[in-house]
Protein backbone atom coordinates (compact mmCIF):
# COMPACT_ATOMS: atom_id res chain seq x y z
CA UNK A 1 0.00 0.00 0.00
CA UNK A 2 2.88 2.25 0.87
CA UNK A 3 4.71 1.37 -2.43
CA UNK A 4 1.76 2.41 -4.44
CA UNK A 5 1.21 5.70 -2.48
CA UNK A 6 4.40 6.75 -3.42
CA UNK A 7 4.65 5.15 -6.83
CA UNK A 8 1.19 7.97 -7.08
CA UNK A 9 3.00 10.57 -5.50
CA UNK A 10 6.08 10.22 -7.90
CA UNK A 11 3.45 10.11 -11.14
CA UNK A 12 2.11 12.79 -9.67
CA UNK A 13 4.98 14.73 -9.05
CA UNK A 14 6.15 14.30 -12.70
CA UNK A 15 3.27 14.96 -14.19
CA UNK A 16 3.36 18.24 -12.49
CA UNK A 17 7.03 19.22 -13.57
CA UNK A 18 5.92 17.94 -17.03
CA UNK A 19 3.30 20.17 -16.70
CA UNK A 20 5.54 23.46 -15.48
CA UNK A 21 7.93 22.76 -17.97
CA UNK A 22 5.56 22.86 -20.84
CA UNK A 23 3.95 26.49 -19.51
CA UNK A 24 7.53 27.95 -19.47
CA UNK A 25 8.20 26.58 -22.97
CA UNK A 26 4.79 28.07 -23.98
CA UNK A 27 4.83 31.50 -21.95
CA UNK A 28 9.01 31.36 -23.95
CA UNK A 29 7.68 31.08 -26.98
CA UNK A 30 4.73 34.09 -26.80
CA UNK A 31 7.36 36.07 -25.41
CA UNK A 32 10.07 35.24 -28.23
CA UNK A 33 7.29 36.69 -30.82
CA UNK A 34 6.55 39.85 -28.65
CA UNK A 35 10.30 40.66 -28.70
CA UNK A 36 11.38 39.95 -32.18
CA UNK A 37 8.79 42.63 -32.68
CA UNK A 38 9.53 45.12 -29.99
CA UNK A 39 13.01 45.02 -31.16
CA UNK A 40 11.83 45.61 -34.85
CA UNK A 41 10.22 48.84 -33.87
CA UNK A 42 12.85 49.98 -31.69
CA UNK A 43 15.57 49.76 -33.68
CA UNK A 44 13.54 51.64 -36.11
CA UNK A 45 12.99 54.33 -34.52
CA UNK A 46 16.39 54.80 -33.72
CA UNK A 47 17.52 54.13 -36.97
CA UNK A 48 15.36 57.12 -37.84
CA UNK A 49 16.52 59.51 -35.40
CA UNK A 50 19.76 58.79 -35.58
CA UNK A 51 22.23 61.42 -37.05
CA UNK A 52 25.07 59.78 -37.29
CA UNK A 53 25.26 57.44 -40.72
CA UNK A 54 27.52 54.78 -38.83
CA UNK A 55 24.89 54.73 -35.68
CA UNK A 56 22.01 54.49 -38.69
CA UNK A 57 24.03 51.56 -40.66
CA UNK A 58 24.22 49.88 -36.95
CA UNK A 59 20.71 49.77 -36.00
CA UNK A 60 19.63 48.95 -39.44
CA UNK A 61 21.67 46.06 -39.10
CA UNK A 62 19.85 44.77 -35.95
CA UNK A 63 16.60 45.68 -37.52
CA UNK A 64 17.23 43.29 -40.34
CA UNK A 65 18.26 40.18 -38.33
CA UNK A 66 15.16 41.10 -36.71
CA UNK A 67 12.76 41.38 -39.56
CA UNK A 68 14.39 37.50 -41.16
CA UNK A 69 13.69 36.07 -37.74
CA UNK A 70 10.03 36.80 -37.99
CA UNK A 71 9.73 36.03 -41.24
CA UNK A 72 11.44 32.61 -40.37
CA UNK A 73 8.61 31.87 -38.25
CA UNK A 74 7.01 28.64 -39.14
CA UNK A 75 3.69 30.45 -37.71
CA UNK A 76 4.01 34.08 -39.10
CA UNK A 77 0.60 34.33 -40.89
CA UNK A 78 -0.99 33.94 -37.54
CA UNK A 79 1.06 36.54 -36.03
CA UNK A 80 -0.80 39.97 -34.94
CA UNK A 81 1.46 42.43 -37.36
CA UNK A 82 -0.50 45.42 -36.79
CA UNK A 83 1.87 46.65 -34.61
CA UNK A 84 4.74 46.63 -36.62
CA UNK A 85 5.92 50.15 -36.76
CA UNK A 86 3.81 51.84 -39.76
CA UNK A 87 6.76 52.95 -41.66
CA UNK A 88 7.51 49.42 -42.26
CA UNK A 89 5.77 48.07 -45.27
CA UNK A 90 4.33 44.74 -44.50
CA UNK A 91 2.21 42.16 -46.81
CA UNK A 92 1.07 38.68 -46.24
CA UNK A 93 -1.04 36.28 -48.62
CA UNK A 94 -2.35 32.98 -47.44
CA UNK A 95 -2.15 31.06 -50.80
CA UNK A 96 0.46 31.31 -51.81
CA UNK A 97 2.43 31.57 -48.08
CA UNK A 98 4.03 34.37 -48.57
CA UNK A 99 4.98 37.59 -47.19
CA UNK A 100 7.25 40.88 -47.28
CA UNK A 101 8.16 43.62 -45.02
CA UNK A 102 9.90 46.85 -47.02
CA UNK A 103 11.33 50.13 -46.20
CA UNK A 104 13.82 52.91 -46.51
CA UNK A 105 16.44 54.32 -44.86
CA UNK A 106 17.27 58.30 -45.30
CA UNK A 107 20.60 59.30 -44.89
CA UNK A 108 20.38 63.25 -44.18
CA UNK A 109 23.20 65.42 -45.92
CA UNK A 110 24.18 68.53 -45.10
CA UNK A 111 26.72 69.25 -47.77
CA UNK A 112 24.22 67.81 -50.92
CA UNK A 113 21.36 66.29 -51.72
CA UNK A 114 20.46 63.20 -49.31
CA UNK A 115 20.46 59.70 -49.92
CA UNK A 116 18.49 57.00 -49.65
CA UNK A 117 18.51 53.09 -49.60
CA UNK A 118 15.79 50.81 -49.79
CA UNK A 119 15.11 47.40 -47.98
CA UNK A 120 12.62 43.99 -48.78
CA UNK A 121 12.81 40.87 -47.52
CA UNK A 122 10.54 38.50 -49.18
CA UNK A 123 9.43 34.90 -48.08
CA UNK A 124 7.80 32.61 -49.98
CA UNK A 125 7.11 28.95 -48.93
CA UNK A 126 6.32 25.65 -50.83
CA UNK A 127 5.89 21.81 -49.97
CA UNK A 128 9.05 21.93 -52.01
CA UNK A 129 10.67 24.65 -50.46
CA UNK A 130 11.08 27.58 -48.10
CA UNK A 131 12.74 30.37 -50.00
CA UNK A 132 13.59 34.26 -47.86
CA UNK A 133 15.10 36.51 -50.19
CA UNK A 134 17.11 39.49 -48.62
CA UNK A 135 17.21 42.55 -50.96
CA UNK A 136 18.70 46.01 -50.35
CA UNK A 137 19.95 48.62 -52.55
CA UNK A 138 21.71 52.15 -52.36
CA UNK A 139 19.39 54.03 -54.22
CA UNK A 140 21.51 55.53 -57.05
CA UNK A 141 20.03 52.74 -59.72
CA UNK A 142 17.18 54.81 -61.90
CA UNK A 143 14.05 52.43 -62.51
CA UNK A 144 13.86 52.47 -66.06
CA UNK A 145 10.97 51.04 -67.72
CA UNK A 146 13.00 49.10 -70.38
CA UNK A 147 15.37 47.39 -67.82
CA UNK A 148 14.88 44.02 -65.57
CA UNK A 149 16.75 44.17 -62.10
CA UNK A 150 17.88 41.21 -59.85
CA UNK A 151 19.81 41.05 -56.63
CA UNK A 152 22.56 42.43 -57.21
CA UNK A 153 21.76 45.74 -58.84
CA UNK A 154 18.21 45.73 -57.84
CA UNK A 155 16.96 49.83 -58.13
CA UNK A 156 15.29 49.99 -55.00
CA UNK A 157 11.54 50.69 -53.71
CA UNK A 158 8.97 50.67 -50.84
CA UNK A 159 6.66 47.59 -51.76
CA UNK A 160 3.23 47.81 -50.42
CA UNK A 161 1.20 45.31 -52.04
CA UNK A 162 1.44 42.38 -54.06
CA UNK A 163 -0.61 40.41 -56.78
CA UNK A 164 -0.24 36.52 -57.42
CA UNK A 165 -0.86 34.60 -60.00
CA UNK A 166 0.53 31.30 -62.04
CA UNK A 167 1.61 30.89 -65.42
CA UNK A 168 2.78 27.16 -66.03
CA UNK A 169 2.12 26.25 -62.13
CA UNK A 170 4.48 28.29 -61.09
CA UNK A 171 3.99 31.64 -58.83
CA UNK A 172 4.35 35.09 -60.17
CA UNK A 173 3.68 38.38 -58.67
CA UNK A 174 2.89 42.08 -59.50
CA UNK A 175 4.27 44.13 -56.81
CA UNK A 176 2.90 47.87 -56.52
CA UNK A 177 5.51 50.15 -54.48
CA UNK A 178 6.48 54.00 -54.16
CA UNK A 179 10.26 55.25 -55.10
CA UNK A 180 11.26 58.99 -54.63
CA UNK A 181 13.02 60.59 -58.01
CA UNK A 182 15.10 63.30 -58.51
CA UNK A 183 14.39 67.29 -59.78
CA UNK A 184 10.86 67.08 -57.30
CA UNK A 185 9.56 63.89 -58.68
CA UNK A 186 8.00 60.66 -57.34
CA UNK A 187 6.71 57.37 -59.08
CA UNK A 188 4.08 54.65 -58.24
CA UNK A 189 5.63 51.27 -59.47
CA UNK A 190 3.50 48.38 -60.95
CA UNK A 191 5.97 45.36 -61.33
CA UNK A 192 6.25 42.16 -62.30
CA UNK A 193 8.53 40.08 -60.02
CA UNK A 194 9.46 35.99 -60.27
CA UNK A 195 11.00 34.50 -57.11
CA UNK A 196 14.24 32.40 -58.67
CA UNK A 197 15.43 28.99 -56.43
CA UNK A 198 18.23 31.58 -55.51
CA UNK A 199 17.42 35.10 -56.65
CA UNK A 200 14.55 37.82 -57.97
CA UNK A 201 14.00 39.22 -61.16
CA UNK A 202 12.45 42.70 -60.74
CA UNK A 203 10.86 42.89 -64.66
CA UNK A 204 9.36 39.83 -66.45
CA UNK A 205 10.99 38.78 -69.79
CA UNK A 206 8.52 40.33 -72.98
CA UNK A 207 6.38 37.03 -73.21
CA UNK A 208 4.63 37.16 -70.02
CA UNK A 209 3.20 40.11 -69.89
CA UNK A 210 1.28 42.46 -72.99
CA UNK A 211 1.28 45.89 -73.21
CA UNK A 212 3.52 45.97 -70.23
CA UNK A 213 6.39 44.56 -72.17
CA UNK A 214 8.96 45.85 -70.06
CA UNK A 215 7.70 43.99 -67.18
CA UNK A 216 7.47 47.56 -65.24
CA UNK A 217 5.06 50.47 -65.99
CA UNK A 218 6.70 53.85 -63.93
CA UNK A 219 3.72 56.13 -63.49
CA UNK A 220 5.51 59.69 -62.90
CA UNK A 221 4.25 62.88 -60.43
CA UNK A 222 5.43 65.57 -58.96
CA UNK A 223 5.76 65.61 -54.98
CA UNK A 224 2.92 67.94 -54.32
CA UNK A 225 0.55 65.36 -55.87
CA UNK A 226 -1.59 62.84 -54.48
CA UNK A 227 -1.83 59.41 -56.83
CA UNK A 228 -3.75 56.21 -55.82
CA UNK A 229 -2.44 52.64 -57.21
CA UNK A 230 -4.27 50.13 -55.94
CA UNK A 231 -5.56 46.04 -56.13
CA UNK A 232 -8.97 46.02 -56.38
CA UNK A 233 -9.69 42.36 -54.92
CA UNK A 234 -13.56 42.78 -56.05
CA UNK A 235 -12.65 43.04 -59.86
CA UNK A 236 -9.62 41.49 -59.42
CA UNK A 237 -7.87 44.53 -61.03
CA UNK A 238 -4.94 47.10 -60.92
CA UNK A 239 -6.26 50.61 -61.07
CA UNK A 240 -4.52 53.81 -60.75
CA UNK A 241 -5.01 57.73 -61.58
CA UNK A 242 -4.68 58.81 -65.28
CA UNK A 243 -2.63 62.23 -64.77
CA UNK A 244 -3.12 65.14 -66.96
CA UNK A 245 -0.51 67.24 -67.90
CA UNK A 246 -1.12 70.84 -68.48
CA UNK A 247 1.91 72.47 -69.53
CA UNK A 248 4.06 72.26 -66.40
CA UNK A 249 1.26 71.23 -64.55
CA UNK A 250 0.45 67.72 -63.68
CA UNK A 251 -2.75 66.54 -61.77
CA UNK A 252 -5.43 63.56 -61.79
CA UNK A 253 -7.50 63.46 -64.94
CA UNK A 254 -10.82 61.46 -62.37
CA UNK A 255 -10.58 58.71 -64.93
CA UNK A 256 -8.66 55.42 -64.53
CA UNK A 257 -6.15 53.29 -66.11
CA UNK A 258 -5.52 49.38 -65.57
CA UNK A 259 -4.40 45.91 -65.47
CA UNK A 260 -6.53 42.78 -65.72
CA UNK A 261 -4.50 39.21 -65.70
CA UNK A 262 -6.02 37.44 -68.32
CA UNK A 263 -5.93 33.34 -67.38
CA UNK A 264 -6.80 31.76 -70.57
CA UNK A 265 -3.57 34.19 -71.89
CA UNK A 266 -1.14 34.15 -69.15
CA UNK A 267 -0.90 38.02 -69.62
CA UNK A 268 -1.81 41.04 -68.04
CA UNK A 269 -4.21 42.95 -70.14
CA UNK A 270 -4.09 47.19 -70.04
CA UNK A 271 -7.79 48.97 -69.49
CA UNK A 272 -7.50 52.54 -70.07
CA UNK A 273 -10.03 55.38 -69.46
CA UNK A 274 -12.41 53.07 -67.06
CA UNK A 275 -14.70 53.05 -64.44
CA UNK A 276 -13.13 50.06 -62.14
CA UNK A 277 -17.01 48.41 -61.74
CA UNK A 278 -16.34 47.90 -65.52
CA UNK A 279 -13.91 45.28 -65.00
CA UNK A 280 -16.24 42.89 -63.11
Amino acid sequence: MTSSKQFISKRQIFTSWIFVVFLFVAEKGFAQKATVIDSINYHRQESLNAVDSKVKDSLNLVLIENVKSLLRRKDFHKIDLSKIDPSLSVKRISKPYFGFISWSVLYPNTEGEDSVKYHTHILLREKRYHRLYNVKSNGKETPLAMKSFDISNWYGAIYYDAVPYKIKGDWHFMFLGWRELEDYRQAKIIESVSLKADSVVFGEPKSLLKLIPRGRELIEYPKNVRLSLKYDAETESIYYDDMLKVGASVSPSFSFNGYKFDKKQNMWIQHEDIDIKALE
